[in-house]
């Protein structure tokens, strides 16, 4: 596993842009229930908030960018020493909903590394954000991978939201290429509707094959492998982009 080091090395960010420092948990408390709190606590590393990067116009030349649904005035990379990644997709969230900018955050563990991003929506009277839809790196995917396909010089820097939207785009393609060999265009919209209706087949599919291995008559056996059989047909459809 690569440290925050190697990481941002690969990211390859402006120097202007590495913090490399604690983030201070009493920062983030105020914005925090006391439910959220204990379950900070309860999941994180002690100390283990790290703020890697800033992306923003001073740093990088990237103007902002703002409409009536959201808000790009900078994006934070973090790194979370976690102490189990079911805990991830949570704590990104209080996290996400306690600041002002949108983040992609690095959760680690001692074995396994998971990052973190989400569409966000501002919230106007307190200039906060409301997080809409998560995406997820896969822990099972080699993690340069993603970093590569991060890389400063290969992303939009048209303005900080195609930049950060970006990001989240090459999560999606990079799992559509490399858990389905499924090859997708540009449009993060796009993309991630067919990597969800895959995914969805994927489960519907496990579920007829457990149902048709538990059925002890012959021909409803028959009728859910028929079924697997025609949700296969479907899930290969979006795969290669037939739909």
């Amino acid at each position: 596993m690569i440290d925050e080091k190697e990481t941002l090395q690969a990211l390859k960010l402006p120097r202007e842009t590495h913090v490399q420092r604690n983030f201070p948990f009493n920062r983030l408390a105020p914005q925090l229930t006391s439910e959220n709190m204990k379950l900070f606590q309860k999941t994180v590393e002690t100390h283990g908030v790290r703020l890697l990067a800033t992306v923003n116009t001073k740093t990088t030349n990237i103007p902002v960018y703002e409409d009536e649904e959201t808000i790009f005035q900078e994006i934070h990379f973090f790194q979370i020493k976690i102490k189990d990644l079911k805990w991830v997709k949570r704590v990104y969230r209080i996290i996400a909903e306690a600041m002002p900018y949108p983040l992609l955050i690095r959760f680690v563990t001692r074995s396994e590394t998971v990052w973190i991003g989400a569409i966000h929506q501002k919230i106007a009277k307190s200039g906060l954000l409301k997080m809409q839809k998560c995406y997820t790196t896969n822990p099972k995917i080699n993690e340069r991978v993603y970093l590569k396909s991060w890389a400063f010089a290969q992303i939009d820097t048209y303005h900080l939201k195609a930049f950060y939207e970006n990001l989240l785009h090459q999560m999606v393609r990079i799992e559509l290429s490399e858990t389905y060999g499924s090859n997708t265009g540009p449009g993060l919209e796009k993309s991630t509707t067919r990597l969800e209706a895959i995914k969805a087949l994927d489960k519907e599919i496990s579920s007829c094959i457990t149902k048709a291995k538990k059925e002890v008559q012959m021909n409803k056996r028959i009728e859910w492998q028929m079924k697997v059989n025609e949700l296969k047909v479907k899930k290969e459809k979006w795969i290669k982009g037939e739909t």
